[in-house]
């Protein structure tokens, strides 16, 4: 072989180490930027679940102490719409729209909040629209009297949340 023939085949090993240290470099970047957005995603869905399992816990504190209501018995998440001041914040489901934000809650003469869906913002009436309080992350809540409310969807808890 000649000196010629050597330092070409050096060259193709120089590129080709280059190009595999390119693109490793390029997949490391792509991964992370991949991981961050769904660690974001996932610790979103899990602050909006535990905003709406803090509010369950207030509505169920309030119907333990309300005097009409029935002792014993499952209490279900219409029952506890009836009961449950919706706060900015909140992620509900509301028929015929889908999933969405509470923006304003504020006490209006007309008794509708503004909630943000994926494309707009409306203005409902919770009682007329059949607004439920949903978990972002797709989880079912679980409300049973004398006990804290939780989620179906692991990390999903009130006791998980107590050091936030």
């Amino acid at each position: 072989m000649s000196d010629d023939q050597q330092q070409r085949g050096r060259r193709w090993i120089d590129l080709a180490l280059c190009a595999g240290a390119a693109f490793l470099t390029i997949a490391v970047i792509v991964f992370e930027v991949l991981h961050i957005r769904v660690a974001e995603k996932l610790q979103g869905n899990e602050a909006g679940c535990l905003h709406n399992l803090r509010v369950l816990s207030q509505a169920m504190e309030f119907l333990r102490l309300d005097p009409a209501a029935k002792d014993g018995g499952a209490i279900t998440l219409d029952t506890m719409m009836a009961r449950v001041l919706l706060k900015e914040g909140n992620v509900v489901e509301v028929v015929s729209h889908g999933r969405g934000t509470v923006v304003t809650a504020s006490a209006e003469s007309n008794g509708t909040v503004k909630i943000r869906f994926e494309k707009s913002e409306q203005d409902i009436d919770p009682r007329a629209a059949g607004v439920k309080l949903v978990c972002p992350a797709g989880g079912q809540y679980d409300l049973k009297p004398g006990q804290q409310p939780r989620c179906t969807v692991a990390n999903h808890s009130l006791t998980n949340a107590a050091g936030n």
